[in-house]
């Protein structure tokens, strides 16, 4: 099991977003998926999905799904099964 130990302020600020948190729970739930899916999902732009998928993958917690490469759109995939802190 692959778990993200969260010590950096800012990794928690960053997933302290409710979509974020949504969009990382779809991803670790349902499997990968694009930024405009995950849009239509939550009732959101594919702008706005995106941005934020951006700043999950800038503190570790999702990333780019290699089972998915080459398209036009950017697949995302769960970094990690589960995250940590104390």
């Amino acid at each position: 099991m692959r778990t993200y130990a969260l010590e950096d302020p800012m990794a928690l600020r960053a997933l302290a977003h409710p979509l974020r948190g949504k969009l990382l729970a779809a991803l670790r739930l349902d499997g990968p998926a694009t930024a405009s899916m995950l849009a239509r999902r939550y009732g959101e732009s594919s702008g706005a999905t995106s941005y934020h998928l951006r700043m999950l993958a800038r503190y570790g917690f999702v990333e780019d799904d290699p089972g998915h490469d080459g398209g036009r759109e950017r697949w995302w995939r769960a970094a990690h099964e589960l995250t940590e802190w104390s």
